[in-house]
C-alpha cells in the first residue's frame, strides 16, 4: 500500500467481473484518455481489452496501460451511462456490457524485439544466436522463425534478458484492420416511394399524440394497445418520419424473421437512412452497420434486441414492437431486457418510447392503467376487415397417438386449396414427432447430456436430436433400458416436420413449406420463405413461432393452431400469458385482407386463457389473470430476482443445496425464498442446475440479498444472478 494518492484510470475490462480496476498510465496516454475509449491492460497475466470509463485517485499499487485503441470515444455519453445502468440494475458486470454493445473488433498483437541498453553479458548459446541475430529489430515471428524456435519458446527464452535490459520487448495492440462489408439486403436498399396510406381517427390519434411527447422530449413511455391487423406499424412509420425531422430513431423487432415485412415497408419510405443490427449479421455486416449509424448515414435502426446500442446522435423516438415478446429478454449473461432497456434510455435521452402490441405484458397494461406509462388505443382492424372467427377443438386423449391433424381442419384446407387461397398450420414443436418411447419398459429416449428426451427428426437418415446442446444420434437398434429391437418404439407427439410430410402427402398438387430452426438456420433463409408464402408461391406453411406474430399475408385465410396448450404445463407463474399471447398472435395472421378469416385452436382442455383468446378479449383474460396475481404475490404485485446454481458435480451441488435450504429463508426479512429447488431440466450440457427466485417488493432490497446469497454459495458452484427473470424453469 502506498501513502499518497496519485491519479489512476479506472478500466471496466471486457471480462465477468463485477467491478472495474486502477491503472496508471504515461503522460502520452493520459491525452488520449477519454471516456469511452479502448484500451489494452495487463489483467492476471494476460492483456485483455477494456473501457476508460473515468480518472480517480488511488493509493494502491497499479499496472500501466499498455495502449489506447481508439482516437474517439466508441461510445456516446448517453450510451456510457445506459451501459452503467445495465450493469448495477442486472449485477453484471460494466466491461461485459461494454463487449456486448461494442462492435466485434478482432484484437491483434504485433511483439518485436531489439538489443537493450545494458551490454551482453556471457549468454548462453541460444541466447547468443537471439542477441547477435538482432543487429536491427525484427519481429517475434521473424526472430523465432531464424532462431529455430517457436514463438512461445521465444518469449520464455527471452524473458530473463529483457529483464536485465538487454533486450528490449515492445508489444503495440490493434484491432484488425476492419473489411467494409456493405450488409447484402435480401431485398435491395430502395428509395422507390410507396404510397401515402391515409390514416384511421385512431392511428392519428396515436401519432398525434407520440409527436407530442417526441416535440417536449419527455422521455415518457406509451403503449400503444391494438389490435392485430390495425395498422401499428404504418405508425410507427409516422413517428419516425416526425422523429427524423429532429434526429434519428430506433425500432425493435422481437426476432430476425419479424425483420422481413417492416424492413420492407420501412424501406419503401426511407431507403437507405436505415442500419440493420441484430445477431443474424456476420462481425463485419455489424460493424459497418454499427459504422453507418455512428457516423449519421443511417438515421433509423432497425433490429432485434440488440439495436437498442445503436450510437446514434439525437435520438428522438424508440418504438418496440410486440413489446410482450419474450426474446427481448437475453437467455444468456448479462440477462438485459431490451423493452425496459429501452425505457430508461428514453428518460436518458429525452426520447419518446413507444411499446406496441396486441397482447400487451401484465407488467405493461398494468403500468398504462395505473399511469406509470401512456396509453392509446387502436381497437379495429384497418379498412374495418373482422377479426377472425376463432373455433375450438378438444384433442384427443393424450394417452392414445394423436391424430396429426383434426378432419375439421383438412376439410378446412381443402376448401382454401380449391378457392386458391393460403392456410397456416403452427405448432410450437420442431421435428417429426417430440420422442421416441419403447412400447415394453415405456422409457423415452434422453440426451446424454441434459435431462430432456431427445426429439426425433425423420430427415438425414433419422436421427434424434437435442435442442438445446445440439446433441444427434441415430435412430438406436435397441432400447437403451430393456435391449428390446427398434420395431417396439413408438413416436409421441407431433412437430412440424412430421406435419410437413402428412400434408404432402394429402395434398401431392399443394405447394406445401415449413419455417422452423431446421429449414431457416439463419435470416436469409427465413425471408426466403417468408417471400415464397407473401407472394403466393406457398399454399400452405407449416411453422414454429416464427409464424405467429408481426406478418401480414393478404390471401391467408385459415390457421389451425395445434397443441394451443403446451405453455400452460410449464411450470411458469406466466404460462397463462403465454399461451393467451400465442393464440391470438397465431390467429392474428388471418383474415388480414379483404377475404374473411377462419382459425381453429386445437388443444387439451378448457382454459381461461384459451377461452378469452377465442374471442379476442385481452381486457378480460387481464382482470382474470391480474386478480390470480394479486393472490399469489407475483408481478406486477412483486418484484423477481432468479439465481441459477449450476455445477459439474452433481454431489457438490446436492450437499449445497442441502446446507443452505433452511438458513436462506432465515435471512431476510423483506425478501421471500423460494427454493433452492432443482431446475425443470435438472441436467444441462453435463452440468447440474438447481434455482432459487428471491420475491419481494423492493428492488434495493432484493440486490443485496442477491448478492449476499451468492457470497455464501460454495466458490465451486456458479451462481447466475437474473433481474426480472422471464423463461425461469
Amino acid at each position: 500500500m502506498g501513502n499518497s494518492l496519485r491519479k489512476t484510470a479506472e478500466v471496466a475490462v471486457f471480462l465477468p467481473v463485477m467491478q472495474t480496476y486502477h491503472y496508471h498510465f504515461g503522460k502520452e496516454t493520459e491525452n488520449l484518455l477519454k471516456p469511452g475509449v479502448r484500451v489494452v491492460v495487463p489483467f492476471r497475466n494476460r492483456s485483455v481489452v477494456g473501457v476508460f470509463t473515468r480518472f480517480t485517485k488511488s493509493d494502491i499499487e497499479t499496472k500501466e496501460i499498455k495502449t489506447v485503441l481508439d482516437e474517439n470515444p466508441l461510445f456516446p455519453q448517453k450510451l456510457f451511462e445506459l451501459a452503467e445502468w445495465i450493469s448495477k440494475y442486472y449485477l453484471c458486470g460494466p466491461g461485459e456490457v461494454f463487449k456486448l454493445i461494442a462492435p466485434k473488433d478482432d484484437l491483434k498483437k504485433k511483439v518485436s524485439y531489439k538489443r537493450g541498453e545494458a551490454g551482453p553479458e556471457r549468454l548462453q548459446k541460444t541466447n547468443r544466436e537471439i542477441y547477435e541475430l538482432l543487429s536491427k529489430p525484427l519481429s517475434a515471428q521473424l526472430l523465432a522463425g531464424k532462431a529455430g524456435l517457436t514463438v512461445k519458446e521465444l518469449d520464455k527464452k527471452t524473458k530473463p534478458l529483457v529483464k536485465k535490459g538487454i533486450l528490449e520487448k515492445k508489444e503495440e495492440f490493434y484491432f484488425a484492420k476492419p473489411r467494409t462489408k456493405e450488409l447484402l439486403w435480401e431485398m435491395e436498399r430502395s428509395t422507390g416511394k410507396e404510397k401515402k396510406k391515409k390514416l384511421t381517427d385512431e392511428q392519428l390519434a396515436a401519432v398525434k399524440a407520440v409527436s407530442t411527447e417526441i416535440e417536449q422530449k419527455s422521455g415518457k413511455t406509451t403503449l400503444l394497445f391494438g389490435v392485430t391487423g390495425s395498422g401499428k406499424t404504418e405508425v410507427y412509420i409516422n413517428l419516425c418520419q416526425k422523429a427524423l425531422e429532429r434526429g434519428s430513431a430506433i425500432v425493435l423487432v422481437p426476432e430476425i424473421a419479424l425483420t422481413y415485412q417492416l424492413v420492407k415497408r420501412f424501406l419503401k419510405v426511407f431507403g437507405k437512412k436505415i442500419a440493420l443490427l441484430h445477431s443474424g449479421l456476420t462481425h463485419a455486416e455489424r460493424r459497418s452497420e454499427w459504422k453507418r449509424a455512428q457516423s449519421g448515414e443511417a438515421k433509423i435502426v432497425i433490429g432485434a434486441r440488440s439495436a437498442i446500442f445503436a450510437p446514434l446522435k439525437n435520438l428522438q423516438l424508440i418504438v418496440v414492437d410486440e413489446e410482450h415478446d419474450a426474446s427481448y429478454k437475453q437467455s444468456d449473461y448479462p440477462y438485459y431486457n431490451a423493452r425496459d432497456v429501452a425505457v430508461v434510455l428514453g428518460k436518458i435521452c429525452g426520447a419518446a418510447i413507444l411499446l406496441g402490441s396486441a397482447t400487451p405484458s401484465l407488467e405493461s397494461f398494468y403500468n398504462a392503467t395505473h399511469k406509470k406509462y401512456l396509453l392509446r388505443r387502436i381497437s379495429k382492424r384497418v379498412d374495418g376487415a373482422p377479426m377472425p372467427k376463432v373455433d375450438f377443438i378438444q384433442s384427443e386423449d393424450s394417452s392414445t397417438e394423436p391424430k396429426t391433424l383434426p378432419t375439421r381442419a383438412i376439410e378446412k384446407i381443402i376448401q382454401r386449396l380449391g378457392r386458391k387461397e393460403q392456410s397456416l398450420v403452427f405448432i410450437n414443436r420442431r421435428g417429426a414427432s417430440r420422442y421416441l418411447k419403447c412400447a415394453i419398459c415405456k422409457e423415452a429416449i434422453e440426451c446424454p447430456n441434459c435431462s430432456i428426451t431427445l426429439t426425433y427428426h425423420s430427415y438425414a437418415g433419422k436421427k434424434l436430436a437435442c435442442h438445446y446442446c445440439g446433441y444427434e444420434e441415430q435412430q438406436p437398434f435397441n432400447c437403451r433400458s430393456c435391449g428390446v429391437r427398434k420395431g417396439t418404439f413408438s413416436h409421441r407427439g407431433v412437430g412440424t416436420q412430421k406435419l410437413e410430410s402428412f400434408l404432402k402427402e394429402l395434398f401431392p398438387k399443394a405447394m406445401v413449406d415449413r419455417l422452423d430452426h431446421d429449414t431457416a438456420p439463419d435470416r436469409k433463409k427465413v425471408f426466403e420463405i417468408l417471400e415464397k408464402f407473401e407472394t403466393g408461391q406457398t399454399d400452405i406453411l407449416v411453422g414454429t413461432q416464427m409464424t405467429a406474430k408481426g406478418h401480414d399475408f393478404a390471401n391467408l385465410t385459415f390457421s389451425i393452431i395445434v397443441g394451443a396448450d403446451d405453455y400452460l404445463a410449464f411450470p411458469d407463474f406466466r404460462s397463462a400469458e403465454k399461451t393467451f399471447s400465442l393464440i391470438t398472435q397465431a390467429a392474428g395472421r388471418t383474415g388480414r385482407g379483404k377475404l374473411k378469416g377462419e382459425v381453429i385452436v386445437s388443444g387439451a382442455g378448457d382454459h381461461y386463457a384459451i377461452r378469452h383468446a377465442l374471442t379476442h378479449d385481452y381486457e378480460s383474460f387481464y382482470k382474470e389473470e391480474l386478480d390470480k396475481r394479486r393472490m399469489t404475490g407475483y408481478p406486477p404485485f412483486s418484484r423477481l430476482i432468479g439465481l441459477r446454481l449450476e455445477s459439474n458435480s452433481q454431489e457438490i451441488l446436492q450437499k449445497e443445496m442441502n446446507r443452505i435450504s433452511e438458513k436462506v429463508k432465515m435471512l431476510f426479512s423483506a425478501v421471500e425464498v423460494l427454493g433452492p429447488t432443482e431446475a425443470l431440466i435438472y441436467k444441462l450440457r453435463n452440468r447440474y442446475r438447481w434455482k432459487m427466485l428471491l420475491k419481494g417488493k423492493n428492488i434495493v432490497k432484493l440486490h443485496n440479498a442477491a448478492i449476499e446469497l451468492a457470497n455464501i454459495i460454495d466458490p465451486r458452484i456458479s451462481v447466475l444472478i437474473d433481474v426480472d427473470p422471464i423463461r425461469f424453469y
